[in-house]
């Protein structure tokens, strides 16, 4: 297989086709002799394999492990992927914006989707010995800060960009259906999924749940104006891949089927909602939000005030609840995965909970 525009399966990933990459990505003279894969990573909507390449004649410079992006296994979650076009989506961050922002992300080698998928494979930079975070086991309040002070090399070069606002590949929906479309999603799956959980959440945070669902803005993002940016939209530990073996800790993002244009603080809450122990998030957010806003504020992106920002941040934690019963319901389940979303269920709700979000649901 072979051409610009080639996607093959992983069944159909040859020797030829992998030279043919390298070569189109700098290294002119490579020639793989040979290789084989194995799994890697925890991802929902695709499946991650390594590639461990041998060489017809080696060179220093040519990379011994590459990773792949394919379509998942499973077809509820294909269509899924499709439908919301989270394929389409990342080919086009890679080919498109990656150049323009400076969050630390793997070089792309190749990249192709056929319209918005289910075809499509993605080859990238192998990070090891980074590893992928656990959103499940959380992480420490420093790696939080650093971690959300990343963000600004997203949110900044594309702060007000009215490119991206304007671009098709990205807005793909008009953003009152989409928003009617999400609620009435929300709201047709919501029981199924409080019934799945109805033994790990509190009475309180399933309360929240209904009301989201019953409220009539549904409103599970910040007001946008003119604060916008490009945003990952799931920017939690799982995503990201941390080179602990340096100090600090190297961090590069990953899985960016569900980048948007929205208000950057929807990152913000999403991640120290989602990311931290309770108790620790509760003691630092605030600080950390702060040295976020003033890092933005640095870079460039005026306009956005502290008052404006702290509540932008706390509407945005209502984001997780929602994202929480998509990501539930439109999925492949397994043991972890499950595990996860009550995780996530409860961090967010109680977050929501925190920053008194009641206020905002009518």
């Amino acid at each position: 297989m072979s051409g610009d525009d080639a996607i093959p399966t992983l069944e159909e990933v040859s020797a030829g086709w992998l030279s043919e990459v390298l070569r189109a990505a700098g290294h002119a003279d490579a020639e793989v002799a040979g290789f084989h894969h194995e799994p890697i990573g925890t991802g929902q909507f695709g499946t991650c394999v390594r590639f461990v390449l041998s060489y017809a004649r080696p060179r220093p410079e040519y990379p011994a492990t590459i990773v792949g992006k394919f379509p998942s296994g499973d077809p509820m979650t294909r269509d899924m992927a499709v439908r919301v076009r989270a394929y389409s989506r990342e080919v086009g961050f890679y080919n498109r914006l990656r150049s323009e922002v400076q969050i630390a992300t793997p070089r792309c080698y190749y990249a192709a989707v056929r319209d918005h998928g289910p075809e499509f494979v993605i080859l990238l930079e192998d990070m090891h010995p980074a590893k992928q975070g656990d959103q499940i086991a959380a992480c420490d309040p420093s790696l939080a800060r650093q971690i959300t002070l990343a963000l600004v090399g997203l949110h900044g070069p594309t702060w007000r960009d009215a490119s991206l606002a304007d671009a098709e590949w990205l807005n793909f929906a008009d953003p009152v259906e989409l928003q009617k479309a999400i609620h009435a999603f929300f709201q047709g799956v919501l029981p199924e999924f409080l019934d799945r959980h109805r033994d790990e959440l509190a009475a309180e945070q399933k309360d929240l749940f209904q009301r989201l669902a019953d409220s009539p803005e549904f409103p599970i993002s910040p007001p946008v104006g003119e604060a916008f940016c490009a945003i990952h939209q799931d920017y939690r530990l799982d995503n990201l891949l941390l080179d602990t073996t340096r100090a600090p800790a190297a961090v590069t993002v990953v899985d960016w089927q569900s980048l948007a244009v929205g208000h950057p603080l929807s990152d913000v809450s999403y991640f120290l909602g989602g990311n931290l122990q309770v108790d620790q998030r509760r003691s630092t957010e605030e600080r950390i939000v702060r040295e976020y806003h003033d890092a933005l504020l640095d870079f460039g992106a005026a306009g956005l005030g502290w008052a404006e920002c702290w509540e932008a941040y706390r509407r945005a934690s209502l984001f997780g609840l929602a994202t929480v019963v998509f990501a539930s319901m439109g999925v492949e389940r397994t043991e972890r995965g499950d595990e996860l979303i009550a995780t996530m269920a409860r961090r967010h709700a109680t977050h929501a909970l925190d920053m008194s979000t009641e206020e905002f649901l009518g």
